[in-house]
């Protein structure tokens, strides 16, 4: 489960997408260029979520439980 922040640790990072239960992308990432990323989740209400992690290697998706 996830609070307030997501860290993303992955090499080659080239973007991440955090989608809602609907689809509707809620946060994002574009170019990143570092090795480990933080997106902030304070904002978003409790619930499922999918993350989508770009990078040099391919794409790799997720599901997140945001509980606060």
């Amino acid at each position: 489960p996830s609070h307030d922040t997501l860290h993303i640790r992955a090499k080659e990072l080239k973007s991440i997408h955090l989608f809602n239960a609907t689809g509707q992308v809620v946060g994002k990432v574009e170019k990143a260029q570092k090795d480990l990323m933080e997106i902030s989740v304070q904002n978003l209400p409790e619930g499922l979520y999918s993350i989508l992690i770009c990078t040099q290697e391919g794409q790799l998706s997720k599901k997140i439980l945001l509980n606060k």
